[in-house]
Formats: C-alpha cells, structure tokens, sequence
C-alpha cells in the first residue's frame, strides 16, 4: 500500500490542492456544510455536496484539499472533501449508488442542461442527458479568475 503524508497546517503551512490534512469539525450549517479547524485558528469548509453534513460536531477529520484561494488576505479559503478512513465501514450503502465520477471524463460532452443558479464564482446546473439517469445530476461549474498562461 502507497503511504500518504498527512498534514497538521497552521496560517504559515504551504498548501497545496490535493494535500492530505487533519483537523476537527467545529461547526455544522445545514446551508454549507462543516467547518474544520487546524491549529492557530486556520479553517476550511467542507461543502454539503462533499459530505459536510455527515460530519458529526467535534469530529476528528482527515481530508483532501479540492480547492485553495490563496488570494484573498491573510488565511487561504480552503474547500475540502472528506477521505474515509482504510477499514471504515461507515457510509459504504452511500458509496455503492453510481456516481457522476464515473461517468464523466475530461473532454466528454455534457449535453443539455439547465441552469439553476448563477453568481460570479460558480455556476450551478442540471444534467439533462440520459446517460445521467440514475445518478445525482446537478454540478458545479467553479469560475477562477486568473491570469491567461501560455503554454507554448
């Protein structure tokens, strides 16, 4: 089995998106999910649609980094997702519905959808494709604005 390194962070730690980091939930809000803690205050979110209202108050949890903003002020906005533990049985009746993951690819054509909400950040929408049938269809579009890298 491949070892993953775990990080304890602070204010100060280099994060990084998919970095492996442990800390606790402090607060749950039905609207957004569980906010964790790390030491010197440092907070994440992770969202509802990332399993943030499984998180029970007070949980010790390890999680994956699936979005840093390093932009704004002093602490980083950090969007986690919840890493189930090797041997947890817990949530394993939840895993077994298909997922959305596991039909789509990069590059693969979404098809039709509708829009359901929109702000300057993200765009929420509904798959309409029949190939989604039998799996959550809403998603996410994330809109970073950043400098244009050429490549070349």
């Amino acid at each position: 089995t491949r070892s993953r390194k775990t990080l304890l962070p602070t204010p100060e730690t280099a994060l990084y998106m998919g970095a492996y980091v442990q800390g606790y939930c402090t607060r749950i809000d039905p609207r957004y999910g569980a906010f964790v803690r790390f030491m010197d205050n440092l907070t994440a979110i992770v969202p509802k649609l990332k399993g943030g209202l499984d998180i029970s108050l007070y949980e010790t949890v390890l999680c994956k980094i699936i979005a840093i903003d390093v932009t704004t002020g002093k602490a980083p906005k950090i969007l986690l997702k919840p890493v189930k533990a090797r041997g947890d049985k817990k949530n394993s009746a939840k895993t077994a519905s298909v997922s959305l993951v596991d039909k789509v690819r990069p590059g693969d054509i979404m098809g039709d959808v509708k829009i359901d909400s929109l702000n300057f950040a993200r765009v929420a929408v509904s798959l309409l494709d029949k190939k989604f049938d039998g799996c959550r269809t809403k998603a996410r579009i994330h809109v970073t604005m950043a400098n244009y890298i050429d490549g070349t």
